[in-house]
């Protein structure tokens, strides 16, 4: 998976325009690793709400020590082109991935 981003924060990990990050993250990753990032500029009372919601389990993961300074991703798995409608559109066995580490299965 390929992922466009842009960051005028001038807070980019490394000192050159492109960088490359191969670590594994999910689009699901992304409001708990963008909230992670605002939390500390946030108001209190909405600062109170963030903390609240990244300490709830869900999907995503936090993922913006990956980011910034190169962490191994927290995630290490993601089931991706699930399409419930397989059948109807002719496939006869599916049409979904599971992503473990570097293997797709």
């Amino acid at each position: 998976m390929r992922c466009f981003d842009i960051n005028t924060s001038g807070n980019s990990p490394t000192d050159i325009y492109t960088y490359y990050n191969f670590r594994l993250i999910h689009i699901v990753d992304w409001i708990p690793t963008l909230l992670s990032a605002i939390q500390d500029k946030l108001p209190k009372k909405t600062k109170k709400i963030a903390k609240e919601f990244l300490s709830e389990q869900r999907d995503g993961i936090d993922q913006w020590n990956t980011l910034m300074d190169g962490s191994p991703s927290p995630r290490t798995e993601f089931l991706y082109n699930i399409d419930p409608l397989y059948l109807q559109k002719g496939y006869p066995r599916g049409n979904a991935g599971i992503r473990y580490g570097f293997l797709n299965v």
